[in-house]
């Protein structure tokens, strides 16, 4: 479990944690080996998510709609239970999917108390909650070189250990690609071509691969308030180069976008992207959205709120956590878990108060 990933973190570490690495790998593979009868009797029962043109359909054949927040998974560098929030999270916010933030290359500080990944995985796919792993190391660009294999050994133990629990997703990376011109879309095939393989072709492994689009997942490039250019977008104009390549089809392949700043600018050019993703039968979520405490990129969220929510477009909020300005709730950090009440909580921001409607059923008002 994890092997290929544990062991090449291990020799390329300059920190001489050799022994102490290995001891915890040891120790992680003895949990997780008896964890992993349990999710494997469990998934027998429940079947797999499906992707079918743009929409997601869950084991019981429904229509599955993402509500979900991005939480701290391990060496992320923000500290918190991430285990035990699974009741805040699912009870009370109502969220039914994570996307677990880790980081694999190290150089951040790691807090024990967010838990293994391991840990994470069996507490909120136990849950019910689709739990969807993510690398966050390079925000901005890509993983190439030794890092490109340490991402796909990553995979490759990781598709091993849970290709019998479909609540297990892959996000491949977080927002791949800055500034560079759109020729550079050819680093975001490659790279996602080659994890796709390994996850599909060497593992057999069909659990669901989330794919962000280019220019730091916002798949836009520009900062105006035209229309997406298909040429730079990676989704609208090249992700058939990812479900189709190596003379096959690649199914249940899911994309995502973030809503930042190249966003703020129009309200209809979010929809007719929108839109253009649904025609194209594109599976398209909102990977990440959210607002600072200032109002910064609060102008996407409403966008989103009135384009994405009609037309059912699944979506995550950042963060749950408050290790930046994006906070939910308006005591200490700004987390979820500080919401004072689960009935009608009173410390929501304007961020927490949209999130907390559109999860109870009721769509948010501006």
């Amino acid at each position: 479990m994890f092997n290929h990933w544990f062991q090449r973190k291990i020799r390329t570490s300059v920190l001489g944690f050799t022994a102490l690495a290995l001891a915890a790998s040891a120790t992680v593979f003895a949990i997780g080996s008896f964890a992993l009868d349990n999710r494997d009797r469990l998934a027998q029962n429940r079947g797999n998510f499906e992707v079918r043109n743009s929409k997601i359909y869950a084991p019981d054949g429904s229509e599955f709609l993402i509500k979900g927040t991005n939480i701290n998974g391990p060496d992320f560098g923000w500290p918190g239970d991430t285990p035990g929030f699974v009741d805040l999270v699912a009870d009370c916010w109502n969220f039914n999917t994570v996307r677990v933030n880790i980081r694999l290359l190290g150089g951040e500080i790691s807090y024990e108390e967010n838990g293994t990944i391991e840990e994470i995985i069996d507490v909120y796919t136990g849950r019910g909650l689709v739990t969807m792993v993510e690398a966050h190391d390079h925000t901005g660009s890509y993983y190439e070189g030794e890092d490109l294999e340490v991402l796909k050994d990553f995979y490759r133990d990781l598709a091993i250990q849970y290709k019998n629990n479909p609540y297990v997703w892959f996000n491949v990376m977080n927002e791949p690609g800055g500034h560079e011109s759109s020729a550079n879309l050819d680093k975001w095939l490659k790279i996602h071509q080659e994890v796709i393989k390994v996850i599909r072709d060497e593992v057999g492994a069909d659990n669901i691969i989330v794919i962000d689009g280019h220019y730091w997942g916002q798949d836009v490039g520009e900062w105006n308030s035209k229309s997406v250019s298909s040429e730079k977008s990676s989704i609208l104009g090249h992700s058939q180069k990812l479900i189709n390549f190596n003379d096959k089809r690649y199914d249940n392949l899911v994309f995502s976008v973030h809503f930042y700043d190249q966003w703020k600018f129009s309200q209809t050019k979010m929809a007719d992207y929108l839109d253009r993703a649904i025609a194209k039968n594109i599976p398209l979520i909102i990977g990440e959205y959210g607002v600072e405490k200032n109002a910064e990129f609060k102008s996407p969220v409403e966008f989103m709120f009135n384009t994405a929510v009609p037309r059912n477009i699944g979506r995550i909020v950042w963060a749950w956590w408050g290790g930046d300005n994006f906070e939910l709730t308006t005591t200490d950090n700004g987390g979820g878990h500080h919401i004072d009440s689960c009935e009608n909580p009173t410390n929501l921001t304007w961020l927490g108060e949209q999130v907390w409607k559109d999860n109870h059923g009721e769509y948010p008002r501006n």
